[in-house]
């Protein structure tokens, strides 16, 4: 038998979309948990209250929620009142990566190794 393979093009739509997995507890409060994976459509910007990856210098990747205040600065929140949100100042070397579009629960991305044995009715 073959293997089944999920294609994200074919199901999210076109070739700019990728994924992580998530380290760390910081969007817990919105359903992203450790382990989990998340679906990520390619953007250069986004909007305040999306769930964006940004990349931070150059290769580190973080998912918040982006929140523009205005005068009062713009801001990576995270979902989880433990974590302490991130001032984008000029110091931080952030871009938009993308912006979350669906995630994929750590314990459905574990491979089914063990047998299991048919019932007899």
């Amino acid at each position: 038998g073959g293997k089944d393979e999920l294609d994200f093009r074919d199901l999210f739509g076109g070739d700019r979309v990728f994924g992580l997995i998530v380290r760390g507890d910081s969007m817990r409060d919105d359903g992203i948990l450790d382990g989990d994976a998340v679906i990520v459509r390619a953007r250069e910007t986004a909007e305040t209250g999306e769930r964006v990856v940004w990349r931070i210098g150059a290769d580190e990747y973080t998912l918040k929620v982006y929140q523009d205040l205005g005068p009062r600065g713009r801001y990576l929140m995270p979902r989880n009142k433990e974590h302490k949100p991130i001032p984008l100042t000029p110091e931080v070397e952030a871009q938009v990566a993308g912006v979350l579009i669906g995630v994929v629960r750590a314990d459905k991305l574990k491979q089914r190794t063990a047998h299991q044995p048919r019932r007899r009715g």
